[in-house]
């Protein structure tokens, strides 16, 4: 992802946003719809945002139920850490439960037993 494969609103707030949670610390987190209102962005924008500073930046943006902040070491980035590998391993294990789920063929699909209630009526409509 480059910077220009942000949205034009994150692109044009992307470094403001930053400034505003570096000032956040683990102790007094930022809800994103503070974000959101502060910059008047969606919550798409902040997560895409967030997104971008952490992979391509290298920021220690941190979240937790409580809102983002901006890490001072390892051990307050580590519960962001597990839970981010925690959501991988989840997706995962619903990828691959999907790629070997039972899909019922086309005439399964289709087969909601009409046409025998139809032939049931044949002639109804023909006299």
């Amino acid at each position: 992802m480059s910077k220009q494969s942000l949205s034009k609103k994150s692109q044009r707030c992307l470094y403001r946003v930053l400034d505003l949670i570096e000032r956040h610390k683990k102790e007094n987190p930022i809800l994103s719809r503070h974000i959101e209102r502060t910059f008047d962005i969606s919550g798409v924008n902040v997560r895409e945002i967030v997104h971008y500073l952490r992979v391509y930046d290298k920021k220690p943006i941190c979240s937790d139920s409580s809102g983002y902040f901006y890490a001072r070491n390892k051990v307050e980035a580590s519960h962001t850490i597990k839970q981010l590998r925690s959501r991988v391993k989840h997706i995962n294990e619903a990828a691959t439960a999907l790629e070997s789920a039972h899909f019922p063929d086309t005439e399964e699909q289709m087969d909601f037993g009409f046409e025998t209630k139809v032939e049931n009526y044949k002639g109804y409509w023909e006299e």
